[in-house]
């Protein structure tokens, strides 16, 4: 098992309520046929993001991580890491983004 992410600093960290917003954009550019990869692109081309964030999002989806790891990485709620880790698993990506929005906005 790898604990070296437990060792590393973490970093500016978006309120909850941004992650939210962030989690709907990405839900809805998801549902909208954009990938993964498309949808980092969009958020650093808009702006809508700190440049930051999109970097590292960028960093993380070459070197092959998942979006549950990619959501880690920029301290995201453990409970947002955790239910985008279960959807990798058992599928319906966009539709979980969604009851994350939810779930972050209450």
């Amino acid at each position: 098992m790898d604990i070296s992410h437990l060792l590393k600093p973490k970093g500016k960290k978006l309120r909850l309520i941004k992650q939210a917003k962030l989690i709907q954009l990405m839900g809805n550019l998801l549902n909208s046929g954009f990938n993964l990869g498309e949808v980092i692109n969009f958020l650093s081309l808009s702006k809508l993001v700190e440049k930051e964030f999109t970097l590292k999002m960028k960093e993380g989806l070459a070197s092959g991580q998942a979006l549950s790891e990619l959501l880690e990485s920029l301290s995201f709620s453990k409970n947002v890491v955790t239910q985008l880790a279960l959807v990798e698993v058992h599928g319906n990506l966009s539709g979980t983004m969604q009851l994350v929005e939810l779930h972050l906005k209450k």
